[in-house]
């Protein structure tokens, strides 16, 4: 028969949890996402471990440190255009605070709204 400590049972809960997917909220609407989003700040990680900071200007264009591109809001979705890519399209939700990124309903990167543009991009 297996036995696992407490502190074994805790540390595999733990590893368990961290492989676990977030949960997404709800999703929000376009127009909810141009007010939130535009003329703002997003900085987070996505799920396969991309960190990004890119200010979502008025007119469509996405600044960030090292590069530009476009961004559209269709339906309720947010696309982005890198040019390097096919555009990406994601739902938005917002939980405790943070952005959440949306594939057909899944989390696929998180981060917090900083407003205006503090990076000076």
């Amino acid at each position: 028969m297996l036995r696992i400590s407490r502190t074994g049972a805790a540390g595999l809960f733990a590893v368990a949890l961290a492989a676990t997917p977030a949960l997404a909220a709800d999703p929000i609407t376009g127009d909810q996402i141009e007010d939130m989003l535009i003329g703002n700040t997003v900085v987070g990680e996505m799920n396969d471990g991309h960190d990004y900071a890119e200010f979502y200007a008025p007119g469509g264009v996405v600044i960030a440190e090292d590069y530009h591109a476009q961004w559209s809001i269709e339906g309720d979705e947010m696309c982005f255009d890198y040019s390097r890519a096919d555009k990406s399209c994601f739902g938005v939700a917002v939980d405790m605070g943070k952005v959440q990124w949306l594939d057909d309903g899944e989390v696929v990167g998180e981060g917090h709204v900083l407003p205006g543009n503090p990076h000076d991009f």
